[in-house]
């Protein structure tokens, strides 16, 4: 499911994307850990972590780079945070012809508060203002 700023980008086109990275909220399962490592190795991707990574949950989400090698982080959920409640209120959208789940806004805003970094402070404001309308409020 894409997170992240890409995804805030969706739901509030005003956010800036140009040279942003792509992250990608997966299931902390075993099974899908085993499916998410398949795919990477699959697109000659090695990444330097494992599946028991992916289906480790933690206290907080977990973020697994895949720099430099592609321009994508893979996160894990954390408390807070159902997987397969979030899917469910995840969005459909086209993104380059293909279609792919974007988070809901309010999983957005849950996963962006309390990091202190001003660009989510920012994105917050970009997805409380496009609740109201005042922005597009669907993405496209």
């Amino acid at each position: 499911m894409v997170v992240g700023g890409v995804a805030v980008h969706l739901h509030a086109p005003a956010r800036e994307i140009a040279g942003a990275d792509l992250d990608l909220l997966v299931e902390s399962t075993t099974d899908n850990a085993k499916r998410v490592i398949r795919a990477l190795y699959a697109r000659s991707i090695t990444p330097d972590f494992d599946e028991g990574d992916i289906a480790k949950v933690g206290a907080k989400p977990q973020q697994l780079r895949l720099k430099p090698v592609f321009h994508a982080d893979i996160l894990t959920g954390g408390p807070g945070i159902n997987f397969e409640e979030e899917w469910q209120r995840a969005l459909e959208v086209l993104v380059n012809g293909k279609q792919v789940r974007c988070a809901h806004r309010d999983l957005l805003i849950r996963m962006k508060r309390g990091t202190g970094r001003p660009k989510d402070q920012d994105d917050i404001t970009l997805l409380e203002s496009s609740a109201d309308g005042t922005s597009t409020g669907n993405p496209p």
